[in-house]
């Protein structure tokens, strides 16, 4: 009787497992207190509790220590990378702990959020679950919320 039983929840477990999405992470240190603080431990935390609560398999993260959120994506080595990577791989969810990982300026954060949707890419903001890049950009007010997230 017990084998049964066993088997079946063995079987669910796999399916389980085979039905996550995968994802990326990206995480940004800018200045020295963040890198000598809890700054990528901190991300990683906010990050790795969402994807489990959401069953993401993060893939490979990607860290940026000691740039800035006001430069672009090409002069950030981490998350030049983490393009690379979604666009060589069969991944198009991009998992940040806040909106502010992505940029510090506005012009930045909505150039970078444009390239992802134009990639197919979604960016998820693990500490609110809000999804930063395919914010219907009709609503004026989900554009302005993302924007003050930035900040």
């Amino acid at each position: 009787m017990w084998k049964g039983v066993k088997d079946v929840f063995s079987i669910a477990c796999l399916e389980y497992f085979k039905m996550k999405s995968t994802a990326i992470s990206y995480m940004r240190k800018s200045s020295t207190s963040q890198r000598d603080n809890d700054g990528f431990p901190r991300q990683q935390k906010s990050i790795e509790g969402y994807a489990i609560a959401h069953r993401l398999h993060i893939e490979q993260e990607f860290l940026d220590d000691g740039i800035s959120g006001t430069k672009i994506a090409s002069q950030r080595p981490g998350l030049a990378a983490a393009f690379n990577y979604l666009a060589e791989n069969d991944v198009k969810i991009l998992l940040v702990e806040n909106a502010s990982r992505i940029g510090r300026d506005l012009i930045v954060s909505e150039l970078i959020y444009s390239q992802c949707r134009e990639m197919g890419i979604t960016v998820i903001c693990c500490s609110s679950g809000t999804e930063l890049s395919n914010l219907d950009e009709d609503n004026h007010m989900s554009v302005l919320l993302r924007q003050l997230q930035s900040a």
